[in-house]
């Protein structure tokens, strides 16, 4: 079994049948809201004490967990970005994704508040004396050197752990939560396909699935509350 289809069998569930191999999201592999406030809570900390004992691999700690739920890029497409891969000056911002999967190239466009984060990073890596070229790598050790995607994905268990997470999430859950979460803010599906960078629309289009399961379980809970009253 080659490598790229034991990371889909990781991340996507069973197949329907033997005689079509069609994948969906599992729901366990996003992080819903609860414990997406936690992951979130442990990065500010991880900011503020990266800051106050001039660690950079706290503040990149912080900064990788941001980058993964404001565009759901690729531990790859992470572990790659440059200084000059942040396009947050003008009034369109986004994030340029030089080489994603197949070799294609796309922008995936932030908002204000993403493009803030970014804008605050930068300015916290020429705080701890990070020179921000254009061909620096936003992703580096202590010693300024880029990070693999192995140390990434062991940077974000940290941080998982820190949140009392359970165990098997990997880092690609924030590429499922920042799919899932887009659908429920009624992104329109062709615009997240090429955020994605998937392929065919029938990749996307598999999200679907979580946010009906979501609201079916929801709808029985309907009226429950006044029940109990």
């Amino acid at each position: 079994m080659s490598t790229s289809k034991q990371f889909r069998k990781e991340e996507f569930s069973e197949p329907v049948n033997n005689k079509q191999r069609k994948w969906k999201p599992a729901e366990d592999k996003v992080l819903w809201k609860s414990e997406s406030d936690r992951l979130t809570a442990i990065g500010l900390i991880l900011k503020k004490n990266g800051l106050r004992k001039k660690k950079i691999h706290l503040v990149r700690n912080w900064f990788m967990i941001e980058l993964g739920f404001f565009t759901g890029l690729r531990v790859m497409e992470m572990a790659n970005l440059k200084v000059e891969d942040l396009v947050i000056y003008g009034e369109h911002s986004s994030v340029i994704v030089r080489k994603g999967k197949g070799g294609n190239r796309r922008d995936v466009w932030i908002n204000s508040k993403f493009k803030k984060i970014c804008l605050g990073y930068l300015e916290m890596r020429e705080k701890l004396g990070i020179l921000n070229t254009p061909e620096s790598y936003l992703m580096i050790t202590n010693k300024g050197l880029p990070l693999t995607t192995r140390a990434l994905e062991k940077a974000f268990k940290k941080c998982a752990e820190l949140a009392e997470l359970s165990k098997h999430y990997s880092i690609h859950c924030l590429r499922h939560t920042y799919a899932t979460f887009s659908l429920m803010a009624d992104i329109d599906i062709r615009f997240l396909q090429e955020q994605m960078g998937h392929a065919s629309i029938k990749t996307t289009e598999m999200y679907l699935s979580l946010i009906y399961g979501k609201n079916r379980r929801a709808l029985e809970n309907i009226y429950q509350k006044k029940e109990e009253e």
